[in-house]
């Protein structure tokens, strides 16, 4: 085997280790998601401590966190997936 042939095998081995397995997208929409949903929690949690009654902002919150922690969970799930 010549030298330019184990530059060539080494390359691959790099390029293919430092290859990232999840597509640009997702991961930035990931993010996204997880700290929109922590806002959102934090946020439902707040009002709930509030002495002041806003049924339709926490039903509002409600239907916002649903959204986001399915996207949550099938990020997890494709990582999760992506490992194995």
């Amino acid at each position: 085997m010549g030298l330019t042939a184990v530059v060539a095998s080494t390359a691959e081995e790099v390029s293919a280790a430092t290859t990232p397995s999840v597509p640009v997208g997702l991961a930035s929409g990931g993010i996204f998601a997880a700290v929109a949903l922590v806002i959102v929690l934090v946020y439902v949690d707040l009002l709930d401590a509030s002495d002041i009654e806003h049924e339709g902002l926490r039903r509002l919150l409600v239907a916002t966190i649903l959204p986001l922690l399915l996207t949550f969970g099938v990020i997890v799930l494709y990582e999760s997936l992506s490992v194995v």
